[in-house]
């Protein structure tokens, strides 16, 4: 993985927990590996430390789609409205695409997906990147080098079984895991209220700075 990107996306790390999901959880980690001094904290959601938890986590989520399914998706994915790069066409295809990732997959119905012209090609330009700058890896050995309090949170219902969120509690001395019931993928998504006093509860048990949410305060 190349070092400077990770260091231009991530330089105000020094000041703040690192945190990322899924994808973002392994750059976090990359990051972290690479530069464990500028880390004061490190929160990895829904995320693994080995590229190969994503054909397992291919697998659970195309058997727990609903009768008929995969074949809508793959006449969406060959419609003429979504080939010629049609917005509404993509979300229909996304919103469908993700109801596996949630315990409850009605709520992938209400997902807010915004696409435009732009966010649609460049979405595959940044795909093809992350995947060309990560490429194999497996980082539980190298996962010792971060030394900073690290929370690991992880739905019992992800897609992503839990024990990779297991090995990186394990290979991050110290580390927390935190495991929300009936919860998919996204966790602040169908887990709002335990993703979001989970991360509270963390950053106040190392005296890290929170900002007040109330605006009328600010």
């Amino acid at each position: 993985m190349a070092d400077q990107p990770a260091q231009n996306t991530m330089a105000h790390l020094a000041l703040h927990a690192g945190k990322g999901h899924s994808w973002g959880g392994i750059l976090a980690m990359h990051y972290g590996i690479r530069h464990p001094d500028r880390l004061r904290s490190l929160i990895l959601c829904s995320t693994t430390a080995s590229v190969s938890a994503f054909g397992e986590m291919r697998e659970t989520y195309e058997a727990a789609r609903a009768p008929g399914e995969a074949e809508a998706l793959g006449e969406m994915y060959s419609s003429e409205a979504l080939q010629n790069g049609d917005p509404k066409a993509y979300e229909e295809f996304w919103r469908l695409y993700f109801r596996p990732y949630f315990a409850d997959p009605s709520l992938a119905d209400g997902l807010d997906l915004l696409f435009t012209p732009n966010t649609i090609r460049n979405s595959s330009l940044v795909a093809g990147g992350v995947l060309g700058s990560i490429g194999e890896f497996d980082l539980h050995e190298d996962l010792e080098a971060i030394t900073c309090p690290t929370l690991v949170l992880h739905g019992d219902a992800d897609p992503m079984p839990l024990r990779y969120a297991e090995q990186i509690r394990d290979s991050i001395a110290g580390a927390e895991l935190v495991v929300a019931p009936d919860v998919g993928h996204w966790l602040f998504v169908d887990g709002t209220e335990l993703f979001r006093s989970s991360i509270l509860g963390f950053l106040a048990g190392i005296g890290a700075p929170i900002m007040d949410e109330n605006p009328d305060k600010r």
